[in-house]
């Protein structure tokens, strides 16, 4: 295709908070902001903002109020503020992502008349609520749908849970590549950035004999992310062997998702876990692990297996649309049934004791990582997303 009347694209990203920015879509921004593009974002305030204001040339960020909650006042104050962002700019491109932003970026793009409106789902948080509450939450999906121009799951089998539950025909949505929403950068995510003398620093900081077995955990502290079912997973771990430590990387949710007051008191108590907050460096935590644990309830793709898996590290995680596509199992890593502590326990006693299949799996998950995940591909596939779109319109 011939892209060359379309080099000069305004692009709108937007999401509900920053950090979603930061940790999920730095690389596409970017890689975006490489191929000459006027990159607007916007988002609800936050201090990650400021990382792509320091870009050069600098992106147009447009801080703007985004409430997680249903709050239909300020929800409506947040379309306003959007359309009229969009039309200040002349926004080519929208693309959305999270919920509460999809649904406040459909209807301003739509109402701003923007050629190109584009969301990427992630993951439905609708999929583990009360009647009522999934109802609102397939409703607004579908509102998604029907006002963007083209709309995007980030894995296969969230497509097939999107039809499964009537949200959308086939057809509605695509998966770029071989899935996620950014890939992995695998140059950072390698081993060879990562050697024995860093590893052993890093669990040396932690007080973690070299000698331990390590399971890491890292994501939100969230009470879907599984944390209850690993917790006491781990713990009985521990009745049975004195050589394994959990190591936690991620900040606690608030709000609807927190874990609660017992769950993190265990957590900050227990003399074997370390719970490390937010690092900007995931990496290394990876990469000083034996072994990656994500039992969620529910995910979009799973990014952190892919990035662990760069690394040559396997994955114990559940068997939920997303993970399915991240993992293949008994090759990359083991799944287990969402809130099975017993299936949990006995995968991760599994691999503890089993030197040679942690082995053999972490070196096919980084094989596979490498060849269908490179980010490279995946976000050079987002920015052809845009062009096509662009075509269309003109």
């Amino acid at each position: 295709m011939d892209t060359s009347r379309f080099k000069k694209l305004v692009i709108c990203r937007a999401v509900t908070v920053p950090f979603f920015f930061q940790n999920h879509l730095r690389s596409t921004i970017e890689f975006t902001h490489r191929c000459g593009h006027t990159l607007i974002l916007a988002a609800t305030d936050g201090p990650e903002l400021d990382l792509f204001r320091r870009m050069v040339p600098p992106c147009i960020v447009r801080p703007i109020e985004i409430v997680r909650e249903i709050s239909p006042l300020r929800d409506l104050l947040s379309v306003m503020r959007m359309v009229r962002i969009l039309r200040a700019e002349k926004v080519d491109v929208l693309h959305t992502c999270t919920p509460k932003a999809g649904l406040v970026g459909a209807l301003a793009g739509f109402i701003a008349r923007v050629p190109v409106r584009m969301h990427t789902f992630t993951g439905q948080a609708w999929a583990l609520r009360g009647s009522v509450v999934k109802l609102i939450g397939k409703l607004c999906d579908r509102l998604i749908i029907v006002l963007n121009t083209q709309c995007y799951a980030d894995s296969d089998s969230q497509v097939a849970f999107m039809v499964e539950n009537g949200v959308c025909s086939r057809g509605k949505l695509k998966v770029i590549g071989a899935g996620s929403l950014a890939g992995v950068n695998t140059s950072r995510f390698s081993r060879t950035n990562y050697d024995a003398t860093k590893c052993h620093g890093l669990r040396a900081a932690l007080k973690i004999p070299l000698d331990a077995k390590v399971i890491n955990f890292t994501g939100r502290i969230n009470r879907d992310k599984g944390i209850a079912e690993l917790l006491d997973a781990f713990e009985s771990l521990c009745l049975s062997r004195n050589d394994c430590f959990l190591v936690i990387a991620g900040p606690y949710d608030e709000g609807p998702g927190a874990i609660s007051a017992a769950d993190k008191a265990r957590i900050e108590a227990h003399p074997k876990i370390r719970s490390v907050g937010y690092v900007a460096d995931p990496a290394a935590y990876y990469a000083m692990a034996d072994i990656l644990c994500l039992p969620s309830y529910r995910e979009g793709f799973g990014n952190v297996i892919i990035e662990a898996a760069s690394l040559g590290v396997p994955v114990v995680a559940t068997r939920i649309s997303g993970v399915v596509d991240a993992v293949v199992e008994n090759k990359t890593g083991l799944l287990v049934e969402p809130k099975n502590r017993e299936q949990l326990k006995a995968a991760l006693e599994r691999l503890l004791n089993d030197d040679a299949l942690r082995a053999k799996l972490g070196t096919t998950a980084m094989e596979r990582a490498r060849n269908l995940f490179d980010q490279e591909t995946i976000n050079n596939a987002i920015v052809q997303e845009y062009y096509l779109g662009a075509n269309r319109v003109n």
